[in-house]
């Protein structure tokens, strides 16, 4: 349950943290678990700490978006241009380990890296997937 929320009745989902301080609730904990349990079955049991290192990494590139649509969205005509981890950590202050590659006024790209694994998403670019968290950087 989240603390704040459960004491007046709001929240009702359950939460769960991960070795890296990341905490998921409701939806968002069942989706991570279900990646997790999917990641170690693809790599074995023998490697189960990667998996989390991926999982983590996806977690933190995925939690950045709403804070960097917000800032394209506050930042009028210019978009993503001048995005950097400062602006971002003034609409959420979570944001730490996000590694911004590039911005222009109509794309971006972002990276997290957690122990050996780094996964990506870029919005908007030329090249490379977009709108989707790639393993690798951008």
């Amino acid at each position: 349950m989240d603390p704040l929320l459960s004491g007046v009745g709001l929240n009702k989902n359950d939460c769960i943290k991960n070795g890296f301080g990341a905490t998921f609730c409701g939806d968002d904990a069942e989706a991570y678990q279900q990646q997790v349990g999917q990641i170690a079955t693809g790599l074995g049991a023998a490697t189960g700490s990667v998996s989390e290192e991926q999982a983590s990494a996806q977690a933190n590139v995925r939690a950045s978006i709403p804070a960097i649509e917000t800032y394209a969205a506050d930042n009028g005509g210019s978009g993503y241009a001048g995005m950097s981890i400062a602006a971002l950590q003034a609409i959420d202050r979570a944001l730490t380990d996000i590694v911004i590659t590039s911005a222009t006024a109509s794309s971006y790209c972002v990276q997290n890296t957690v122990g050996t694994q780094t996964y990506s998403y870029q919005q908007g670019g030329a090249t490379g997937v977009n709108g989707v968290i790639t393993p690798g950087a951008c």
